[in-house]
């Protein structure tokens, strides 16, 4: 079995073992339609292979057993429950697992339950040191729980008016984009909080069903990271319940305006940026905002360096009007 870090030319090595490279093709392109353009040619490879069994090994829960105190392996998060405390004081938390076929509860204590406060659901993690009680997991003195691979986040809106497109979504899916109204508080057709997220052009309501004071803190303009999302496809709005999270991103400049005086690509360690200089003051980019930013829809095996290239010359000494956010002391576009 395969270790699960792998180089894209070993994963289509691993999969020309069992398909023909035109089936491979084929099932990379519609692995990256499934997921809305957000996972790259790499990232639909190892997908595959995962799926096809040529990586390393999803636990199967079904062979758990209470006789073993020393399990692990790789599983899915289906759920994360809130963290809670016994009446001593000491916090717990759960965390639902599944191998896709079957789940199972992994039952986390004290400075345990800070260690998945980032993971989501759909994230690929990897336990080691556990042992079975009843029908639930613990982690032993020595074990352990780490991220392998997050889920991907959606950020294009279109989706939700495209019938096929929302007939694939993987639920619970998540979600990054500006907040556009806050109705607030209803009490039909379903109670909870209503809020919009998009434009006037493009826009798509959400409905917070439980716990929905939690959008008394929302406001219109700002960027709201929505994880663990339900699309009702009857009423087309996207729902929250006591498992989704929102985490709210204020926006620093709503109204900036200049010329480009300059646009160039730019690689780092915290990944590829497009960089645009507008009026003197710098704006960053990655693809997904750069090919909304210039309206462009093109390839995945476009770089975003050979899109910069390509609109360099026609965009330099334009005016452009902007909405940005600051990040780290840096300012980056809001699409």
């Amino acid at each position: 079995m395969v270790g699960f870090l792998t180089s894209a030319s070993q994963l289509y090595s691993l999969l020309l073992a069992r398909l023909d490279p035109s089936d491979i093709e084929l099932r990379v392109s519609l692995k990256i339609k499934q997921h809305h353009g957000l996972v790259n040619r790499t990232g639909a490879l190892r997908l595959l292979c995962l799926e096809s069994g040529l990586l390393t090994e999803i636990l199967s829960i079904s062979s758990l057993s209470t006789d073993n105190s020393n399990l692990g392996g790789n599983l899915y998060v289906e759920k994360l429950w809130p963290t809670s405390s016994t009446s001593s004081g000491t916090l717990s938390r759960v965390v639902v697992l599944t191998d896709k076929k079957k789940s199972i509860s992994l039952v986390l204590w004290a400075k345990d339950t800070e260690i998945v406060s980032s993971f989501r659901c759909g994230d690929l993690v990897s336990i080691s040191g556990a042992f079975k009680s009843g029908d639930e997991l613990f982690l032993s003195k020595v074990g352990k729980i780490t991220l392998l691979q997050k889920s991907p986040v959606l950020s294009d809106l279109r989706i939700f008016s495209d019938p096929l497109e929302t007939s694939t979504l993987s639920e619970p899916f998540h979600l990054i984009a500006p907040i556009h109204e806050v109705t607030g508080f209803i009490s039909s057709p379903h109670a909870g909080f209503l809020f919009s997220l998009g434009s006037n052009d493009r826009s798509v309501s959400v409905l917070i069903t439980q716990n929905s004071s939690r959008g008394q803190r929302l406001s219109s303009g700002s960027t709201v990271l929505l994880e663990n999302c339900i699309f009702d496809k009857s009423s087309g709005k996207i729902l929250l319940n006591m498992f989704s999270r929102i985490f709210v991103k204020k926006i620093v400049s709503t109204d900036s305006s200049g010329i480009i005086t300059d646009l160039r690509f730019v690689s780092s360690d915290s990944g590829d940026q497009l960089v645009v200089l507008i009026s003197g003051q710098e704006y960053g980019a990655d693809r997904q905002t750069a090919l909304r930013l210039f309206g462009l829809d093109v390839a995945d095996d476009i770089s975003l360096a050979t899109l910069a290239f390509l609109k360099r010359e026609s965009l330099l000494n334009t005016q452009m009007s902007v909405k940005c956010e600051k990040k780290d002391g840096k300012l980056f576009f809001v699409v």
